[in-house]
């Protein structure tokens, strides 16, 4: 940082302020309540998103008009003799002239609108590729003084806006190939694709090591560069074995797929590791065998790709990086350069090969080092031979000159430095077999000739100037709570539901007085003739949530002893009785609204699903903990038909306009999970975005990250309280409530204000309050159930206390504090208030079904946690975090050495019943332990049960260990949860590959439904 030490500390601050404040800023509240807590500059207990939006807004412009008045333009710093950043040899002239043409194809296609280049002339498509290419080359434009740092400034910030704003891959990682123009995710025709084609962790990698280039030497994009790499969640495209993946979609349908051979794998191993990513087993050129070609020995691949081929240009992106002398990847850099050098002495050709586009049919072909054991073949994607179009490639003639200074290469660059449009930039290449050159034109060809004259004249590009912090970068991976898979130094916080396996006492006095108090309400508002209690207080119109919260409040009544069990069954019987003749809307589902007193179809039409799913859940419950009742059960579900509802994603029926029927999809992600839940218990698959990963957003919320839909862009935190009391869920949805939760206790804890979001009854108009955590970029707002703002009926909720309580009161503070303060909203006239309006100041007197049941329901998960694990214990130590485990001198069946992870899978799913079965690192392989038990002799007993056969049809030898060796052993070790990279039971919150969002049912716990309608299916809305 020679610069820095000139300036004086008001300066250096000032320039830490601005690259902070350029990051926060685009990251959300999260970075300015931080920016707050460490730099001291805003008061510490104001927490109106709007005027902290416009705070960020005025520092953002003090601090770019006290450094930039020239329309926000940094002002350039004059290098000094000492910058690691300087050119550490000036080009010669036949070296600029060599730039200067290649440049001429970057002016010519560069889009000022959206900063990106297009990939050939003329052609407004460019891949995440070609986006690199054009990093490296305006910087070597400005290093070569072509353009002015304003200049080099504002085609990076057209770039890096456009980064910000276009649409990526499923909200994931950017998608494989975008027009030029618009900006919009295409196919690789350049066809408009507005759910993409998916993405290559290639061209991801890429692009993190030319960002990395950039943030060595311009200070006044690192903020910018670090919110573009913090937009990205990278758990799909990396695993815990530190391997890397690609995605394809096609037909709603996303397929994860290894893409990088050997080569292009350790490079773009090495890019992500920049940014503190693990990627071990990808740099490790672990499946490589060596072949001589003319008397050089070559790394040719030996795992089965569709073609795994030796090409040159991965090696060539290696040597401007790190150097010829590499000590990782150095000796096969030279050996790649030497054996074209042995063709050109052996044949007299001249030989540059890599992959290059073409000025006819077919277009683009890779020409081959080797190939399926033939070496210099030329191929199409599809693996067809197109000999005849072999050629010498301009950026690999370029390339080798500028990595080796030999007579060869200055032969080589001598044979296709005319290969140019001067106005135009560098043509592909020349034919070897065909008269006259490839003239296509390309950002490749020019964009590596400028990157290689830069290595040139600066030495290795990633090793200018070692990045040793990112402000915004490192602190959002290390102190927000996120779901980006991002490297972190600490394991990340989620707080653990209670479950009855704690064995906790938790029903004391206050508990006891709390549920007399709301079964008071089920008394007073009970209707003998249907069995239903009303929904609000002495008021006679109910939803079918109101059935459901009636089952469920019973339910738990019954189990804390509050209800006898024969007033429990007389009830029971009568609502069941009444469910057998419901009405139904159009003779499909339950009508949105009925008279309490006859269950006559009332009030508007059509039908509400998150709360159909609210009463099949209380269905499912009844008969699980009171079996005589199942085939009643299911007889009033046989009734109902879904086909409409759940076929295309999860819809509600409504009637407008008095006569026009509209179906529309259910937009909130937490309710349409907890339909899926729901459904699934009897039988049925619904769609789940949650689920399924799709089209997700993960908004900061102070320092935890919390879930939305990227369209619907909310979160409520309503339906993740039922679901975590009622339902199964998985792994990452215990993180997601947990993160939630933390996030309104921050709240409270910066402000000083009881925070709850959830959806509420009014005790005057509007009557219905929804308060969200995050809405449409907007945090803790507060609107009616048409979408207006209703800031002045803020109010921390009941329901929301005990529910809390019930979950995390056992283990966190905020929880307990909240159920005492809401302690004081008891009605004297029988149940509990709503909430406490915080403006008003006094109580919400609503008095709700929903706010008691809940009390009722919280109450009896103290008894026994989740309602769906308790009476499944399996499931739920398959979907629990385990405690760490530290033991020593325990024994352990080992598998022997595996070279491929995914056989170390396919034995970890074989054993997957036994206790403790996981996969460790061994060297550079890996192995596959089974048990931890304290005598050899009961290990020697469970191996004899195991099957330890390894089919070499399943297992193929070669993939397998270099060895030979099939045998397991019995070895004493010590086990450390730490260093298992996968298990059978959770050990740790990694959502990195194999990973995936799976709930654990047992099958035998499925209430079998007949279905009437079309085939069951997967019904994915896309």
């Amino acid at each position: 940082m020679a610069q820095e030490q000139k300036r004086t500390t008001f300066t250096k601050q000032i320039l830490l302020s601005l690259s902070l404040i350029g990051v926060l800023a685009g990251l959300g509240f999260w970075g300015l309540s931080w920016y707050q807590s460490t730099q001291k500059l805003l008061a510490p207990k104001s927490d109106s998103s709007a005027s902290l939006s416009r705070d960020a807004e005025e520092l953002n412009v003090t601090m770019l008009s006290c450094c930039c008045p020239d329309k926000n333009k940094t002002k350039r710093f004059k290098e000094r003799a000492d910058d690691p950043c300087k050119l550490q040899t000036q080009p010669t002239k036949e070296q600029l002239k060599t730039a200067k043409i290649a440049w001429e194809y970057i002016q010519n296609n560069f889009n000022e609108q959206t900063g990106l280049i297009n990939s050939a002339d003329n052609y407004p498509s460019a891949s995440v590729w070609d986006w690199s290419n054009g990093i490296y080359a305006i910087y070597a434009a400005k290093k070569f003084g072509f353009i002015s740092q304003e200049r080099f400034e504002e085609m990076m910030n057209s770039f890096l806006t456009t980064m910000q704003k276009m649409e990526i891959f499923n909200n994931e990682l950017p998608n494989k190939t975008y027009n030029t123009k618009s900006a919009k995710m295409t196919d690789y025709n350049n066809n408009a694709r507005p759910d993409g084609i998916g993405w290559s962790v290639n061209d991801i990698a890429r692009l993190l090591a030319s960002l990395n280039v950039i943030q060595q030497c311009e200070e006044n994009l690192v903020p910018a560069i670090d919110k573009l790499i913090l937009r990205y969640r990278y758990c799909r495209a990396l695993s815990v074995d530190g391997s890397m993946y690609g995605a394809s979609y096609e037909n709603g349908t996303i397929r994860i797929n290894q893409e990088t051979l050997t080569g292009y794998e350790e490079y773009a191993a090495r890019s992500f590791e920049h940014w503190g990513f693990d990627l071990t087993e990808a740099k490790a050129y672990k499946f490589v065998k060596e072949v001589s070609l003319y008397g050089v020995k070559v790394p040719t691949e030996t795992r089965e790709f569709y073609s795994a081929f030796l090409g040159s240009e991965s090696f060539w992106y290696t040597g401007f990086d790190y150097g010829v002398d590499d000590n990782e990847s150095g000796a096969y850099i030279k050996s790649i350069y030497e054996v074209q050098k042995a063709r050109y002495l052996a044949t007299s050709q001249f030989t540059a090969i890599t992959e290059d586009n073409l000025d006819q049919a077919p277009y683009f072909v890779y020409n081959t080092i080797y190939e399926d054991s033939e070496p210099w073949k030329t191929l199409t994607q599809e693996g067809r031979d197109y000999d005849e179009f072999k050629s010498v490639s301009t950026k690999a003639a370029i390339g080798m000159r500028m990595l080796f200074d030999s007579n060869y290469t200055k032969k080589l660059f001598d044979y296709i430095d005319s290969n140019y449009d001067e106005k135009r930039g560098y043509y592909a290449g020349i034919y070897e077999k065909k008269a006259g050159k490839n003239k296509v034109l390309t950002l490749n060809t020019n964009a590596v000739v400028l990157e290689s004259l830069l290595f040139k004249n600066m030495g290795p590009l990633q090793k200018i100037r070692k990045v040793k912090s990112r402000a915004g970068y490192d602190y959002y991976r290390n102190h927000i709570n996120n779901f980006r898979c991002l490297p972190r130094e600490e394991n990340l916080t989620v707080l653990a539901p209670y479950n009855a396996k704690m064995n906790l006492s938790r029903i004391g006095s206050d508990e006891k007085r709390a549920i007399k108090k709301a079964w008071e309400y089920f008394e007073q508002n009970y209707h003998p003739q249907t069995g239903v209690v009303n929904g609000y207080d002495h008021y006679n119109m109910v939803s079918m949530m109101a059935v459901a919260k009636t089952i469920m409040g019973e339910l738990s009544a019954n189990a804390l002893g509050l209800l006898p069990q024969a007033l429990f069954q007389e009830r029971i019987e009568k609502l069941l009785t009444t469910l057998k003749v419901l009405p139904l809307y159009n003779n499909e589902l339950p009508n949105k609204f009925y008279d309490a007193n006859t269950m006559a179809i009332t009030g508007s039409n059509g039908w509400n699903m998150y709360e159909i799913a609210q009463t099949i859940t209380a269905l499912y419950h009844l008969q699980q903990y009171h079996p005589q009742y199942r085939q009643d059960v299911v007889d009033i579900l046989s009734r109902w038909k879904f086909d409409r509802a759940i076929q295309t994603g999860v819809k509600d029926a409504q009637i407008d306009n008095g006569t026009q029927e509209n179906l529309y999809a259910l937009g909130d992600i937490g309710k349409e999970y907890y339909v899926h839940s729901a459904f699934s218990l009897i039988g049925y698959n619904t769609y789940s975005h949650l689920l399924d990963e799709r089209h997700l957003a993960y908004k900061p919320i102070y320092e935890y990250e919390v879930p939305a839909s990227h369209w619907a862009k909310r979160t409520n935190a309503e339906s993740y309280l039922w679901t975590m009391l009622e339902l199964p869920y998985f792994l990452k949805y215990q993180h997601f409530s947990s993160n939630i939760y933390l996030a309104q206790k921050e709240r409270y804890t910066q402000t000083g204000k009881w925070t709850t979001s959830s959806e509420e009854h009014l005790d005057q108009a509007p009557y219905e309050l929804v308060s969200d955590i995050y809405n449409h970029n907007s945090h803790w707002v507060d609107f009616d159930q048409h979408g207006n703002p209703l800031d002045d009926f803020t109010m921390y909720s009941t329901k929301v206390a005990f529910i809390y309580d019930a979950l995390y009161g056992y283990s966190d503070t905020y929880a307990p504090l909240l159920r005492k303060e809401v302690e004081k909203l008891q009605s004297s006239v029988g149940g509990w208030y709503s909430g406490y309006y915080r403006k008003f100041d006094r109580k919400n007197r609503s008095l709700t079904l929903l706010t008691n049941s809940a009390i009722l329901e919280s109450v009896w998960y103290k008894k026994v946690g989740n309602f769906y694990y308790y009476q499944h214990p399996k499931s739920l130590d398959r979907v629990s975090l385990h405690k760490p485990l530290h033991l020593k001198g325990r024994y352990s069946i080992v598998s022997p050495e595996i070279k491929l992870f995914v056989y170390a899978k396919m034995l970890l799913e074989r054993f997957k019943e036994s206790p403790v079965v996981r996969i460790e690192r061994q060297k550079e392989n890996y192995v596959v332990l089974v048990g931890a038990y304290e005598s050899r002799e009961k290990a020697e007993e469970v191996m004899k049960g195991l099957n330890l056969a390894l089919y070499p049809e399943t297992f193929k030898p070669k993939f397998f260990n270099d060895t030979n060796d099939t045998t397991f052993r019995i070895e004493k070790r010590e086990i450390n949860s730490d260093k298992f990279l996968l298990a059978n039971r959770y050990y740790a919150y990694d959502y990195r590959l194999p990973y995936e969002n799976q709930v654990m049912e047992e099958k035998k716990s499925l209430l079998s439904v007949p279905y009437k309608g079309v085939e069951k299916k997967n019904p994915s809305p896309l």
